[in-house]
């Protein structure tokens, strides 16, 4: 069993004449096992590239442990860590054809055996797609192609863990969104498990098993895309896996038994009962909170004339395909502007008047000055 663990890992480039000192990751622990997908996300400079370069050996592990199938890894060579990986740069040989490319991740098999054309015409006729590429150089081909090509040179080499470093960086919309897909079928076709480096959300979220957040070389959360995305621990998961998150500030506030968020203006919003009284956020009654609030979460809960809601003048309504994007500002509220998700049904003009809610129970809340999550 393949299984992969990181231990304390930190990858620090010492001083020199002209820089001073930088931790690229700072004490990294994950444990990967076996088939599984798992994604480093994060924004550039977060270290995820430079995890998956210690793990592939390119780059020395300053402390901690790595360990695969139980054995130490710090000091293996590259080659002998059973490892195969695909670079954002394709790595191709331009005077070699795309079979050679391919069949060069079996040498020192003879190219031209049964055996290893059989592998690279399986591998060239699953997902990938470059069946027909076969006998052109890598001049011939689009930077797209080129990615694919370099995938199925990793995925045929009898290596059980494929690192991928922004390997769809260079396919066109419509080819992303296809290998995001593919990636499962790839996964149960290869039976390897998968080390895939992005900062594309939209990449990551229907292709991991795990989500590994960084930032600033940091572990910030792990876990599956649908808890990491519901229930992030900090305002900044919070804001990165979902860019169009609205942040605000309130007071919590108790009357007659209930509780309420208010902020400066005249904005309240009730809360549940049962999730004050059963969590760490009664310790906060009284005090500040900053409110994450999805553009999902916010609705149109009918016009100026509609008995609930908030009022809420509309400033931007957008059409972005499948849904709308609509920007308002709330009425007695000391400018908050939120953004909403709706279907194009939402033909709303800019400065009209509408109420509008929340889903209360998905409403996340955050101490302001350490960005947790309080729950």
């Amino acid at each position: 069993m393949q299984k992969i663990t990181l231990k304390n890992m930190r990858r620090v480039f010492p001083a020199n004449h002209k820089y001073s000192e930088v931790i690229a990751v700072r004490d990294f622990n994950l444990e990967i096992n076996e088939g599984e997908v798992i994604v480093l996300l994060g924004p550039s400079g977060c270290g995820k590239t430079t995890t998956l370069r210690m793990i592939a050996g390119l780059e020395k592990i300053s402390s901690g442990e790595l360990h695969i199938d139980g054995k130490l890894m710090n000091d293996i060579a590259p080659k002998d860590r059973g490892l195969s990986m695909v670079f954002q740069n394709y790595a191709l040989f331009p005077n070699m054809t795309v079979y050679e490319n391919i069949a060069f991740g079996l040498y020192p098999l003879d190219p031209q055996s049964n055996e290893v054309r059989e592998k690279v015409e399986f591998a060239a006729n699953t997902s990938l797609n470059i069946s027909d590429l076969l006998e052109r150089y890598p001049k011939q081909l689009s930077g797209g192609q080129r990615q694919r090509v370099a995938l199925a040179r990793a995925l045929i080499q009898n290596k059980d863990i494929v690192l991928l470093d922004e390997p769809f960086s260079n396919l066109d919309k419509r080819m992303r969104n296809f290998m995001r897909f593919e990636m499962h079928k790839m996964r149960e076709t290869f039976k390897k498990t998968f080390i895939y480096v992005t900062h594309d959300i939209d990449l990551a979220m229907p292709i991991a098993d795990k989500i590994v957040v960084m930032r600033d070389g940091i572990i910030q959360q792990v876990g599956n895309p649908y808890d990491v995305y519901l229930n992030p621990v900090n305002t900044f998961v919070a804001g990165f896996m979902n860019e169009s998150t609205n942040f605000f500030d309130v007071e919590l506030i108790e009357e007659n038994g209930m509780y309420y968020i208010c902020d400066s203006g005249e904005l309240k919003i009730n809360l549940p009962n049962e999730r004050i009284e059963s969590g760490k956020i009664c310790g906060y009654i009284g005090k500040k909170l900053r409110v994450a609030l999805r553009p999902e979460d916010v609705f149109i809960f009918g016009n100026e004339d509609s008995e609930h809601g908030i009022s809420a003048t509309i400033q931007a309504n957008y059409f972005v395909g499948s849904q709308r994007m609509i920007e308002v500002s709330l009425a007695g509220a000391e400018n908050i502007r939120l953004t909403m998700q709706t279907d194009n049904s939402q033909t709303n003009e800019v400065g009209s008047t509408v109420k509008i809610a929340f889903a209360n129970p998905r409403i996340l809340l955050f101490d302001p000055e350490t960005g947790e999550v309080v729950r």
